[in-house]
C-alpha cells in the first residue's frame, strides 16, 4: 500500500475543493449532532465510526471538522473503471435493499441514464482523491503491517487525525447489536494503529468514537434526518484494555461497543 506523504498542496485541495464537495452530499437532508466538544483539533488523533452510508458519512465529518482529515479509502476508488463498478454496485445494492421484487431493474436503469454525471464524478474523484492525502486500504481488510506503520510514520507522528470508517458489510454482524442495520462487528485496523502508537513509540494518542444515522440514502431526502453522535475520546493505555491477554482485541471490542451506545443515545 503507498501512502503519499500529506503537504500544502493537501490542504489547500482539500479546503477548495473537498469541503465544498462535502457540503453538497449533506443539502437536503435534515441534520443533528451531539458532542462537537469532544472533537480533537489538534495533535494526532483517530477517529472510528461505524458507515451505514456510501458518501454522506464522510461528507458530514468533513464539514463538522475545522481540520484536515485523512481517510482509510477503499483502493477502488482510486481508479476511475474500479470507481465506476463500485458506484453502480452500490446503486444496485441500495435499489435491491428498498424494492426487493424489482429493485436490480430500477439500479439498472439510474445507471443507464445517470451515466453522464457518474462518469464525471468518478473522473473529478478518482483523479483527487490521492492528492488530499486520502489512504488507499482493502476494504476486505488485508492490509499489511507496513501499511499500518505508514499510517503511523506519515501521518499519526506528524500530528495529523486520521479517520477510519468501519464496513457495513450485512455478514459482519455486532454481538453487542445484531439487530441493528447500520452498526456491524468493527475490524483491528484502528485497534492494531493505537497498540502501535502505545508499545513502539510510547504515544497514547486519543481515539474518538463516533456513531453515525441515516445516512444510507441517495442525495436529496428533505424528510431524511442524518445524526451523529462525536463521544469523548478513549486510549488504549486504559487499564481495562490490558487486564486480558489481548489489548487489541479488547480496545477494538471497546470502541465498537462504545459506538453502539452512542447509536442508543440518538433521541
Amino acid at each position: 500500500m503507498e501512502v503519499i506523504i500529506p503537504g500544502e498542496k493537501a490542504r489547500k485541495l482539500y479546503d477548495k475543493r473537498a469541503r465544498p464537495l462535502a457540503g453538497l452530499t449533506v443539502v437536503g437532508n435534515g441534520l443533528s449532532w451531539n458532542g462537537l466538544k469532544n472533537k480533537v483539533e489538534k495533535g494526532p488523533n483517530l477517529i472510528v465510526a461505524n458507515h451505514p452510508g456510501i458518501y454522506k458519512d464522510i461528507g458530514l465529518l468533513i464539514a463538522l471538522y475545522q481540520r484536515q482529515l485523512f481517510f482509510l479509502a477503499n483502493k477502488e476508488i482510486f481508479t476511475k473503471k474500479d470507481f465506476d463498478k463500485l458506484i453502480r454496485n452500490s446503486v444496485n445494492m441500495i435499489c435491491k435493499k428498498n424494492f426487493p421484487s424489482f429493485g436490480l431493474s430500477i439500479g439498472n436503469n439510474f445507471n443507464f441514464f445517470s451515466s453522464a454525471l457518474r462518469l464525471g464524478i468518478v473522473k473529478y474523484v478518482s483523479s483527487r482523491i490521492a492528492d488530499v492525502g486520502s489512504i488507499p486500504v482493502s476494504i476486505n481488510g488485508k492490509n499489511s503491517n507496513s501499511g499500518y506503520k505508514q499510517i503511523v510514520e506519515k501521518y499519526l507522528l506528524n500530528n495529523l487525525a486520521v479517520v477510519v470508517m468501519q464496513p457495513n458489510k450485512d455478514e459482519n454482524v455486532s454481538r453487542y447489536d445484531k439487530y441493528n442495520k447500520e452498526i456491524k462487528e468493527f475490524r483491528y485496523g484502528a485497534s492494531k494503529i493505537a497498540y502501535n502508537m502505545k508499545t513502539k513509540y510510547d504515544l497514547d494518542i486519543p481515539v474518538t468514537p463516533i456513531s453515525i444515522k441515516g445516512t444510507s440514502g441517495f442525495f436529496f431526502e428533505p424528510l431524511g434526518r442524518i445524526k451523529v453522535n462525536i463521544g469523548e475520546p478513549i486510549y488504549i493505555s486504559e487499564k481495562k484494555y490490558w487486564e486480558k491477554a489481548n489489548p487489541v482485541k479488547n480496545f477494538k471490542e471497546g470502541l465498537e461497543q462504545i459506538v453502539v451506545e452512542l447509536y442508543h443515545d440518538f433521541k
